[in-house]
């Protein structure tokens, strides 16, 4: 499995950049950019980084490739688990905090956001994009106090190009596993085990315990009363 790398010095955000170019990338091309002016998260937050000390990469795959749709079913996964394996090369231990955030002693390292969509009648596109937080300083985040870097947890500068080449290392690796290969090694690397205790954020005296992961990744839990429920919204629900 071959990346095509597109280095950038700086963009508006590496998936808006695909998605302007769309029709004439190819499948594994992979846009990097040292710095984002409007880099996306989930839920439409702003992602900021800081010029040269971020990992911010997107992945670009059409259907043309005979994993592409486990891929686009199980992709949050795939690059949470890629991205978290990467950075425990480095000592650093690391999990998943549903659904797409890769978390290192309770703190945020960075996360996921996969689109999808058509860039033409038959073909279908995912994009799957990418924040780490690397070689920033405690400074950094004085105002994000839930947040790190590895430079934080190892006291050493990465080199950005060394931590890409094992990210599509071990993007390469999960993208060849089978879709329920690659859902229990997510189960396991989230924490996400049955019984696992749930509240929701403005309901806290209502507990709730976990059933299972859902096969498009949502949550299925029940009520202490029995009465059963379909999570999606990570933002509403707290972990205990």
């Amino acid at each position: 499995m071959h990346f095509r790398l597109i280095l950038l010095e700086e963009t508006v955000s590496t998936s808006s950049y695909i998605k302007d170019n769309i029709t004439v990338l190819e499948s594994f091309t992979v846009v990097q950019a040292l710095h984002q002016t409007a880099g996306r998260g989930r839920m439409g937050r702003i992602w900021q980084d800081e010029k040269n000390n971020s990992l911010l990469a997107s992945f670009l795959f059409k259907n043309d490739f005979p994993e592409f749709d486990d891929l686009r079913k199980n992709c949050t996964a795939v690059f949470s688990l890629a991205a978290c394996s990467a950075v425990s090369r480095l000592g650093i231990k690391t999990g998943i905090k549903w659904p797409n955030d890769i978390y290192a002693d309770g703190k945020k390292l960075g996360g996921i956001l996969a689109e999808t969509g058509f860039c033409a009648a038959a073909e279908r596109y995912l994009i799957a994009g990418i924040g780490l937080n690397i070689n920033q300083e405690f400074a950094s985040f004085k105002n994000l106090p839930a947040a790190a870097s590895l430079r934080m947890f190892t006291g050493k500068i990465h080199d950005l190009a060394d931590l890409r080449k094992s990210l599509f290392k071990e993007t390469a690796k999960f993208i060849k596993m089978k879709g329920r290969e690659i859902h229990n090694a997510y189960i396991q690397a989230a924490g996400l085990f049955p019984g696992t205790g749930l509240a929701f954020k403005n309901e806290p005296e209502t507990r709730m315990h976990l059933e299972k992961v859902n096969d498009d990744y949502s949550l299925t839990a029940r009520k202490s009363g029995g009465e059963k429920i379909i999570i999606t919204d990570s933002e509403s629900i707290l972990f205990s």
